[in-house]
This record gives structure tokens, sequence and C-alpha cells, in this order.
């Protein structure tokens, strides 16, 4: 839809979020998960192409028809990056490559040692012409010190260019032992710079992803923050501009709220009939199994959860429940040290005290003194 560009009042101005795509100075966890996220976003921006008009004349200038295409673009491009996992798996499957790219080296060498030997008999003239060839970096390129690696490639090549002659005669080097190893150090160079990068895209892919989908997210809540103003009296267009509501549709009627078990601080044991609850929201309880185990459901929201059960010392802890997820709740609980327990066994010093009271008031009985207890 073509739109026309006009200057922004000073009340439009006020009025329309600030939408640069910066990623606010406060962290803003986004609600659900990544995938969500792109859902619930391309959802939103679906929604504000329907309305887009009254964006642009009501709020601002600014919210034109190529500011959803735009957003829903990046969305799809972000979506297509590789996570965490992947990018590690690509970094993996490169250090494979060039381990086998640097065995490939180092077995040739080894060849390429014997060439020598059948070369120069001498024991002085053989031990200096493999020090010309690099031999003093075998032993790092065999523990996968790629630098050394490099550099033996280095010396031997230049090695074998400079003592053709001496290697061919008498049938002491195959003429296609120089190209062979040659071929083996260019798969070599390449697979190392093919983990290097790999390996940098492992460590700061993730976070460009990361700070992308803060964007989406920051973007994202602005539009629906001028949607909300707009359709502050209509409950249903309120909704779709409400992000909440946008996860539930896109989630479905997914459940909210705790799973997880509750076991025995002094064995590990798993306790049942613990309960948990929600002392904010009266009637919201529910018991651990005989596996200890338990799924607690309750709207969205934050709150103070305790966990108590006859016989233990009660827990409280603060807990976040996202909408359409059932998040993770594990605990153990200490046994109470029964009242009577304590009477029993009191305090080695209390009771001597006791005892010495007692022994200097018969004492004074005896000697005709009174002694106040």
């Amino acid at each position: 839809m073509a739109t026309t560009k006009k200057s922004a009042t000073s009340k439009e101005a006020a009025a329309a979020p600030e939408m640069t795509g910066a990623i606010p100075t406060a962290e803003r966890a986004f609600p659900g998960s990544q995938q969500d996220l792109y859902l619930y976003a391309a959802l939103g921006w679906e929604n504000y192409k329907k309305q887009q008009p009254l964006f642009e004349e009501k709020i601002s200038p600014y919210f034109t028809a190529q500011v959803a295409d735009e957003q829903l673009a990046f969305i799809d491009s972000v979506k297509a990056k590789p996570g965490n996992v992947t990018r590690r798996s690509y970094a993996v499957q490169a250090r494979i490559s060039l381990e086998m790219a640097n065995d490939a080296v180092t077995r040739l060498f080894l060849r390429g040692k014997w060439h020598i030997a059948r070369a120069w008999d001498n024991a002085q003239t053989l031990e200096s012409k493999l020090r010309e060839a690099g031999n003093e970096n075998l032993e790092d390129g065999l523990r996968y010190h790629w630098a050394s690696t490099s550099s033996l490639i280095d010396s031997f090549k230049l090695f074998l260019s400079n003592n053709a002659t001496d290697l061919l005669a008498n049938n002491n080097m195959l003429a296609s032992f120089p190209s062979e190893f040659a071929t083996a150090a260019n798969d070599f160079e390449g697979a190392w710079m093919l983990f290097k990068q790999k390996r940098g895209d492992a460590k700061i892919g993730t976070g460009d992803k990361s700070s992308d989908n803060e964007k989406i997210y920051a973007v994202l809540t602005d539009m629906c923050k001028a949607g909300q103003l707009l359709f502050k009296n209509d409950e249903l267009l309120l909704k779709a501009f409400t992000v909440n509501d946008l996860l539930r549709q896109v989630r479905g009627n997914k459940a909210s709220g705790l799973r997880g078990a509750i076991l025995d601080k002094t064995n590990q044991q798993p306790l049942a009939n613990v309960r948990i609850s929600a002392p904010s929201m009266p009637g919201y309880s529910v018991l651990t199994d005989e596996k200890g185990k338990f799924e607690f459901l309750i709207p969205s929201g934050d709150y103070e959860v305790e966990i108590a059960a006859e016989g233990y010392v009660s827990k409280t802890t603060i807990r976040t429940v996202k909408v359409g997820t059932l998040s993770r709740l594990s605990a153990t609980l200490a046994p109470a040290v029964a009242a009577t327990e304590k009477e029993a066994t009191p305090y080695p010093i209390v009771a001597r005290l006791q005892e010495a009271v007692e022994a200097l008031q018969g004492q004074a009985k005896e000697n005709g003194v009174l002694v106040e207890g």
C-alpha cells in the first residue's frame, strides 16, 4: 500500500513509541521459546498490517506498511540463522575434518623421512637433512598443534623442491610424492581455515542471534504499546496487540504452571503428600504423588510458592510462571526436630549448671543457711 509522508505533530511524536530497533538498556527477556517469539511476532505484525492506516493516521506517520514488511523479513532472516547447538556441531565437524587432514600430512611426512633416509645414509648428513625438512615440528604436529603442522608443511615443501634431484635418484622417492604431499598440505590449510571460521561462528554467532531476538521483541512491544493506545476501548482488537495474548494464540491452550519433584533432604527419597501452593492464590494447590512428583497448574505471573509437608520444615520460593509453559521446580525438605526430643536432650552446659546449683542448695541446707532458688 502506497503511503504519503507527512510531518508528525508534537502530539503525535509524544504518543509514538521510539521504533529504532535498538535493544533497551534494561534486559528484556521475551516470553516463550525462541520459536514462539518468531510465531507471535509475525502474528503481531500481520495484525498491524490489517490496521496500518489507523496507526499512521492516529499515532504517527512512522507507522507505514513498509515497517511491517521490513520486520517480517527480519524475523525470517533471524529464524534462518543456525542456533547454538547447530553452530557447535559445525565446529565439531570442522575439527574432525581438520584432524583427518592433519593425520594425512604427518603420515606422508613419515613416509618422506624414509625417502630421506634412503637418499642420505650418512648419520650426520641425515640428521641435518631431517632438520632442514622440518622434523622438529613433527611431534607437536602429531599432537594436533595446528601451527606446528603448518610450519612442517612449509619446511617440507621447500625441502622437496630444493632436494628433488637427490631424492629422485636411484628411485629413492617416487616422482608423484611431492604432488601427493602438496595435495594433502592444501587440504590441511583449507580445513584449518574452515575450523577457525566455524569455531569463531560458534563463539559469536549465538550472541548475534540472541541480540537479534531481543530486537524482534523490542520493536514488537513498541508497536503493541501503540496498538493498545489505539484500541484501548476495543477488547477484541486489544488482544491482537497484547504479547501474552499473541503467545496464547500461537501456543493454543497449553497449560501454565510448575512441575517437578520433592525429595527428603536426608536420604534423597521422594516425598508423597507434600502440598505445593501459592498463598496469594487461594484454592490453587496440589499434592505430590508417591514418586514425589507434581504438576501445579496456575495462571501466568510471579508467585511466592510454599512447599509444606507434615513432619518437615516448610520452604518458600519465588517463581515466575510463563504463559503456556510448565516451568521446572524441584526441592528438598528437611525433617523437623520433634519438641520432645529437644526436651529429652538438654544442652550439656545447662544440665551441669543445674546439678551445681542443686548441690550448693543441698550443702547450704545442711549448714542451716537458706538459699533461694
